[in-house]
């Protein structure tokens, strides 16, 4: 468990606005709230990614680390008292052998579909419909999150999307990138036409 230290009542603390940042820590506190749901349990060895919390609105909650759990404690979290795990940081960053998905992604019926996105928090919705329109534009100006991964997966991007047309039947699917991104705009246009 992690030490602690004793603070005389007559020390002077003084609060600081200087954000530290500690990339190594040996213990790790996730926060969660009374309705949520904990999947972990004391003295497991876990991974990471490995959901360790359900939100009560069945969102999941994953460790950054892989390590232990040493078990919950109350802490300061933006200035409220809130439960949390501890986690012993292991610094291996293990993470879970996947059993992977079809490698033929036409494999795959569209239940077992809907409860993989469900299982990996992908997407929550009503997969009925004739349209499908999946967004490559990055939300800030100075991101380039879903132009790399367009420029560096376009081949499995577009097959993925092949894929999804015919589990869901989708008859009309759009793939909104900016206009700005010219590269890839030259490199889909090249691949699958106007």
């Amino acid at each position: 468990m992690p030490k602690y230290a004793r603070i005389n009542k007559d020390l002077n603390i003084k609060l600081s606005k200087q954000v530290r940042e500690y990339l190594t820590p040996d213990y790790i506190y996730i926060p969660y709230d009374n309705g949520d749901t904990l999947i972990v349990k004391s003295n497991e060895t876990i991974y990471k990614n490995n959901a360790i919390i359900t939100t009560s609105k069945g969102k999941s909650i994953y460790s950054p680390v892989s390590g232990k759990v040493v078990g919950l404690l109350d802490n300061i979290v933006d200035g409220k008292k809130k439960k949390t795990v501890v986690i012993e940081n292991d610094f291996k960053e293990s993470l879970e052998k996947s059993s992977g998905v079809a490698k033929n992604p036409f494999n795959i019926s569209k239940e077992d579909l809907s409860k993989k996105l469900i299982e990996y928090d992908a997407f929550n919705g009503n997969l009925d419909g004739n349209t499908m329109v999946v967004s490559g534009i990055d939300l800030e100006p100075f991101e380039e999150t879903f132009s790399y991964l367009i420029r560096e997966h376009t081949d499995k991007l577009l097959e993925i999307i092949d894929a999804l047309v015919n589990i869901l039947g989708i008859h009309k699917c759009f793939l909104a990138i900016s206009e700005d991104d010219s590269n890839n705009v030259i490199s889909l246009l090249n691949q699958i036409g106007t």
